[in-house]
């Protein structure tokens, strides 16, 4: 395997857990607006955090898969 391939999986993984990352921050935040009674904007807010995690997910399991 190349240097370049070596490098663009890596790079990918770590947009993967990026992605993660920013995903439990946006669930973090949806439970503070949750329990400070904001519940509509909360869902709205876990449910794109879930999304995005399962997208993250599902990202880095096609990476390994190919390694």
């Amino acid at each position: 395997m190349t240097q370049g391939v070596k490098k663009t999986r890596q790079a990918g993984l770590g947009m993967t857990t990026g992605a993660m990352f920013i995903a439990w921050t946006l669930g973090l935040v949806g439970v503070v607006m949750l329990i400070l009674g904001g519940a509509t904007a909360a869902a709205l807010v876990i449910l794109a955090a879930a999304i995005l995690q399962a997208g993250a997910m599902i990202a880095e399991a096609i990476y390994r898969s190919r390694s």
